[in-house]
C-alpha cells in the first residue's frame, strides 16, 4: 500500500466512524432502553443495514477515491453497486440501521430518533449533496439523475420508513398505549374541523390534502396497534375506520357542490360511532377491565 492510498485509507475510516459511526451507533446506543429486551427481528434488520452500509462505504473508496465525510468527498462519481439503484444507498442503509435499532427494543424513542434522521437526509441532499454534484460532475450526474431515483422507489420508501420507526417501533406501558388514543382523536377532531368547514362554505372544493393525511396517520395507528398484544379488535375496528374514510374520500371527491347538509351529517355520525367505540375499549384496557363488546360500522 503506497502512502497515498494509506492516507486514503485513514481518512476514510475516520470518516466512517465519526459520521455513520456515530449517528447509526453510538447515538442509538445511548437512546436505547436500559432494562430493554433485544428482539431478534430487529437485529436482523439491523445486520441487514450494517451490510448494506459496508458495501457503499468500500465503493467510495475504491471507486470514487474518496470517503462519505464532506472534507473529503469522492472524486469520481459512484455509480455502481447500490449506487445502480438508488442515488442514497448509503443514507438508505443508515436508515435500515436505525430501524433495526428500533425494532430490536421495540422503542418509541428510537423511532422517533430514526424519522428526525430521515428527515435530516432528505433536506440534506436536495439542498446541498445534489447542487454540490450538479456543478462538480455536469453532464454525467444529469444523465446519472435522470435513470436512477433518489429514494429507491421514493414513496414505497417514505411508507415503509414510516411504518418501521412508528409503527413497529413500540414500548409497552402495559396493556395500554396512550399514542393510540391520541392518535385516534386528533383524526377525530381533523375530521370536525373539515365538515365544520364544510357546513359553512357548502361549496368549498374537495380538499385532498386533508384526506391524505387521514389515511396516512389510519396507516401509522392500525400498524401501531397490530403490534399490541391486546389490541386485536382495536385493529379491526381501525380498518373499518379506515374503510369508513375510503368511503367519504370517494363521496367528496364525486359530490356536487354545494355539499348537502344531510350527507355531511350522516358521515360525521358515522365516524363518531366508530370513534367512540375505539375509545372505549382503549379506555378498558388502560383500566385492566374487560373491553366492551366489538360492534360493526354504522352503514352510511
Amino acid at each position: 500500500m503506497t502512502e497515498q492510498q494509506s492516507g486514503s485509507f485513514w481518512r476514510s475510516l475516520t470518516a466512517f466512524l465519526i459520521l455513520p459511526g456515530t449517528i447509526a451507533f453510538l447515538v442509538p446506543w445511548l437512546l436505547k432502553p436500559d432494562a430493554g429486551r433485544l428482539h431478534a427481528d430487529g437485529l436482523a434488520v439491523l445486520l441487514i443495514g450494517v451490510a448494506l452500509l459496508l458495501w457503499c462505504v468500500r465503493d467510495f473508496h475504491v471507486i470514487g477515491r474518496g470517503s462519505l465525510a464532506p472534507w473529503s468527498p469522492p472524486q469520481r462519481l459512484v455509480i455502481v453497486g447500490l449506487y445502480r439503484f438508488s442515488r442514497n444507498p448509503m443514507y438508505v442503509a443508515v436508515l435500515v440501521i436505525l430501524a433495526g435499532w428500533a425494532l430490536a427494543y421495540r422503542s418509541t424513542t428510537l423511532g422517533i430518533y430514526a424519522a428526525c434522521v430521515a428527515i435530516a437526509f432528505h433536506l440534506r441532499v436536495v439542498l446541498n449533496e445534489e447542487p454540490f454534484l450538479a456543478r462538480t460532475h455536469g453532464a454525467e450526474w444529469t444523465m446519472y439523475r435522470a435513470r436512477v431515483p433518489r429514494w429507491l422507489i421514493p414513496r414505497a420508501l417514505l411508507l415503509a420508513a414510516l411504518v418501521v420507526s412508528v409503527g413497529c417501533a413500540v414500548r409497552l406501558i402495559g396493556d395500554y398505549d396512550d399514542t393510540l388514543d391520541r392518535g385516534v382523536t386528533a383524526v377525530q377532531q381533523q375530521t370536525e374541523l373539515y365538515l365544520m368547514h364544510l357546513r359553512s362554505a357548502p361549496g368549498a372544493p374537495f380538499d385532498r390534502a386533508f384526506h391524505d393525511s387521514v389515511a396516512a396517520s389510519l396507516v401509522v395507528l392500525k400498524t401501531r396497534a397490530a403490534a399490541l398484544p391486546k389490541y386485536g379488535i382495536v385493529t379491526q375496528q381501525l380498518g373499518n375506520l379506515q374503510t369508513q374514510y375510503s368511503d367519504f374520500r370517494q363521496l367528496d371527491s364525486s359530490m356536487a357542490r354545494p355539499f348537502p347538509p344531510a350527507a355531511i351529517g350522516s358521515v360525521e355520525s358515522s365516524i363518531a360511532v366508530s370513534v367512540e367505540s375505539i375509545l372505549k375499549r382503549e379506555l378498558a384496557l388502560k383500566r385492566g377491565s374487560k373491553p366492551p363488546a366489538s360492534t360493526p360500522p354504522p352503514e352510511h
